[in-house]
């Protein structure tokens, strides 16, 4: 009787390797969707309630780089008008703060995955295998080449992790966004596109 062999555990490298593969080929994706209603697209906002950059709901801050254009072409696709994005902690956290609200995801909505770097730190010792090193390790190695000693070298990479947000037009009971009485002025729609282009880091 033949029995299953455990699966093998997957290490960080290439979890973010096939993170990073899932990640470019959803925006092949979206973008493939896009051409394909060329010409017919309408724009999935109005006039009077003009789309920004994507930012983070209870935070404020802005979205960047390849996060950023994810989430521009997704809510393109998906017809969102909202640009404000959440992770569900982030949701239960503000619904903490804000009980007089109720709140929910919408059933059968789905997230988007972004990508999360982490730097992670670490020497190659003799026998080939990698030592990870915490913030007090990194200092000793520093202190002792500092004094003359003979240490490894450290080296540096990125690696990335998933994490998923929701669009705030997918979440019910969720406040609407305060300011929006006039569609942008055409310097305010220049400074978006350079914006939108400087954070993509698409050459232009």
């Amino acid at each position: 009787m033949s029995q299953e062999q455990p699966a093998e555990k997957k290490n960080r490298f290439q979890i973010s390797r096939e993170v990073q593969e899932e990640f470019v080929n959803s925006v092949a994706e979206n973008m493939l969707a896009l051409a394909e209603t060329a010409g017919k697209w309408q724009k999935p906002w109005t006039a009077d309630s003009p789309m920004g950059m994507p930012f983070c709901a209870t935070t404020g801050r802005e979205y960047g780089g390849a996060n950023m254009v994810k989430l521009m072409l997704t809510s393109i696709v998906n017809g969102y008008n909202e640009d404000r994005w959440m992770t569900f902690k982030q949701l239960q956290q503000f619904q903490g703060n804000n009980p007089e609200l109720e709140m929910k995801i919408r059933k059968g909505a789905k997230g988007v995955k972004l990508l999360r770097p982490e730097e992670i730190t670490f020497i190659v010792k003799e026998d080939g295998k990698w030592e990870f090193l915490s913030d007090k390790r990194i200092k000793e190695l520093t202190a002792l080449k500092d004094q003359g000693e003979e240490v490894p070298d450290v080296q540096r990479m990125t690696l990335f992790y998933p994490f998923t947000v929701f669009n705030a037009s997918q979440v019910e009971g969720f406040p609407q966004k305060e300011g929006q009485t006039k569609g942008m002025t055409e310097i305010e729609r220049n400074e978006f596109v350079e914006r939108f282009i400087a954070c993509s880091g698409v050459p232009v």
